[in-house]
């Protein structure tokens, strides 16, 4: 809790965390863990995949460590939907780099209805 100079009590648990500050606390958690996905390469051991034929179509599951490759390798991506009106590939990106103020690469991809998926390289400048 903290007092502002005009005393009025400002409980700080009250106040709600920014997208921002939700991005970055999600990437100080993921830089700390070993084994991070580098250059989206994620490399597969004999006991990660697993193929049943059983059935009438056959199923594929992944171990839990492949899906927590697949979390670390996404913990730094986004899904953005536009509202309004249609924005170019190039002016989405010119847009994004403004706005958040971006020092690291992005990689944006068009998912189609106006659906982008965007992946920061860091989100130290965030």
């Amino acid at each position: 809790m903290k007092v502002e100079e005009t005393g009025k009590v400002n409980n700080e648990s009250d106040l709600k965390a920014t997208f921002k500050e939700m991005l970055m606390s999600n990437t100080k958690k993921a830089d700390v863990e070993e084994g991070r996905v580098e250059n989206g390469e994620i490399s597969l051991l004999e006991d990660d995949v697993r193929i049943s034929m059983e059935g009438q179509y056959p199923e594929i599951s992944f171990s839990k460590r492949v899906h927590e490759l697949i979390d670390r390798s996404m913990s730094q991506t986004i899904i953005a939907w536009l509202l309004g009106r249609s924005i170019g590939y190039g002016a989405l990106v010119n847009c994004i780099k403004n706005m958040w103020e971006i020092s690291g690469d992005i990689q944006v991809v068009d998912l189609d209805n106006e659906y982008f998926f965007i992946k920061f390289s860091r989100f130290r400048g965030l």
